[in-house]
């Protein structure tokens, strides 16, 4: 018994312990379980950096649209560390700490003097609503 090799845990497990599913392709003879394995690991890390990318993207343009891009410009009425601005007509954002949802409704309907920013694309609503609710922390920073 020394030396000899113990049994398959299981019909899940070869001699070595190792967990596999009967029916995963094989290259000689060997299971490619831990290959898939690797490969999915692979790809969903891909995946993360392309999240990452996006949204980057998405707060350089929420943030170009808060200091200038949107008509009129957020920074003239509002405080934002983040983008360097002073405004003093508005709520001071690093106080308030809106989150999403709340930017995106002042942004479509309008909140006391701030006027509803018609002229901006979905894709610019949602970048500026994500940029103003992640530059100052808010708890939600998604719709």
């Amino acid at each position: 018994m020394g030396g000899a090799r113990q049994a398959s845990k299981s019909k899940w497990h070869d001699t070595r312990g190792w967990r596999f599913v009967p029916d995963t392709p094989q290259i000689n003879g060997k299971h490619m379980n831990k290959t898939l394995s690797a490969a999915a690991i692979l790809l969903s890390s891909l995946s993360g950096m392309a999240v990452a990318e996006t949204d980057s993207a998405r707060i350089d343009m929420g943030k170009a649209l808060f200091t200038q891009g949107a008509e009129p410009s957020c920074s003239i009425c509002h405080t934002l560390a983040d983008a360097e601005t002073m405004g003093e007509i508005g709520p001071n954002l690093d106080t308030m700490r809106p989150d999403y949802d709340r930017v995106m409704r002042a942004l479509v309907n309008g909140v006391g003097p701030m006027t509803p920013y018609d002229s901006l694309t979905d894709e610019e609503l949602d970048a500026l609503s994500h940029y103003v609710a992640s530059a100052t922390k808010a708890d939600n920073v998604e719709p």
